[in-house]
């Protein structure tokens, strides 16, 4: 099955218990990190999961991946998501060594 995951179709929306994150946030432009958001939101059910591996230091200025903060991540799914843990992965790909943080995040 291939869908638009800004778009989903009725059928999918709040269809799902977990969605796991990694590296697809980093890639988009910016100006749609809110949009990403309201779509991981609309595709959970409630109180489902979300596993995420944010890239929060890349080792470029123009991206992607883009940069983001953790204030910057807090703010935007602090609305629609609750901190379960966060944590920064002992291991890494190469070259991702205290560049990425862990998320577990519950849908409010």
């Amino acid at each position: 099955m291939v869908e638009d995951f800004f778009f989903l179709p009725n059928n999918l929306r709040k269809s799902f218990d977990w969605l796991v994150e990694h590296t697809c946030f980093c890639a988009i432009d910016p100006r749609q990190r809110a949009d990403y958001v309201l779509a991981a939101s609309t595709a959970l059910r409630s109180e489902g999961k979300m596993f995420a591996i944010f890239y929060i230091d890349p080792d470029t200025d123009c991206g992607p991946p883009f940069a983001i903060s953790k204030r910057e991540l807090s703010e935007l799914f602090d609305p629609h998501f609750r901190l379960l843990d966060e944590w920064v992965p002992q291991e890494a790909f190469p070259g991702s060594e205290n560049r990425e943080l862990v998320r577990l995040l519950q849908k409010r």
